[in-house]
């Protein structure tokens, strides 16, 4: 099973609701999200914080598709992953002293695929959708985005999200999911379509 090919405005909020109501992962985004949850960003970190352990070998050919590591396993150092992931992991852990694995966990990664893809101003519904979770679930899930700034409250009851583009954590991640983008065709080969 492979991915639809479609074409997918993501500047439009409610894209998921016109182009995706079955909810299957078919776009670029969403799989980049996907892959910050994977065992493949786990092999990321294990070849950027090496502690002994190896890669097996399909994690290895996976990240060397992504161009993440040379043939031979080491790290590929130009990566446009590597780089932004390497900046994005240096800000994150100086800053809030845990692992960039937080930042991703409880479907965050697809929040802020959503905040750096779409209008800075969001609908709960939107978030909602991105998130594949609702009420106090989504509220866990934006409690760490809220606290830290780089998403905030509104007094719009259409849209009472906004999103900070000058806060130090957008243009890193932004960068990151631009990287993962280019190589959205790979990702949906190695992350297989599932229902959110």
């Amino acid at each position: 099973m492979s991915y639809p090919r479609t074409h997918v405005d993501h500047r439009n909020p409610d894209h998921h609701e016109s182009m995706h109501p079955t909810r299957n992962i078919v776009n670029a985004h969403v799989v980049a999200g996907e892959f910050l949850t994977s065992r493949y960003h786990e092999a990321l970190q294990t070849v950027l914080h090496p502690l002994g352990e190896s890669l097996d070998t399909k994690d290895q050919h996976a990240l060397n598709d992504l161009g993440i590591v040379h043939a031979n396993g080491s790290l590929n150092e130009l990566s446009p992953i590597v780089r932004t992931y390497v900046k994005l992991d240096e800000y994150w852990t100086r800053t809030h002293r845990t692992a960039l694995n937080e930042l991703f966990a409880d479907r965050r990664a697809h929040v802020l695929s959503c905040c750096t893809r779409f209008l800075s101003e969001f609908p709960r519904h939107t978030l909602e959708a991105e998130s594949g979770r609702s009420g106090t679930a989504l509220d866990t899930t934006l409690a760490p985005l809220l606290e830290c700034g780089f998403l905030s409250h509104t007094d719009d009851e259409k849209t009472p999200y906004s999103v900070d583009e000058h806060h130090a954590l957008y243009r890193p991640t932004e960068r990151l999911f631009d990287a993962l983008l280019d190589q959205a065709a790979v990702l949906c080969d190695l992350l297989p379509p599932t229902e959110l």
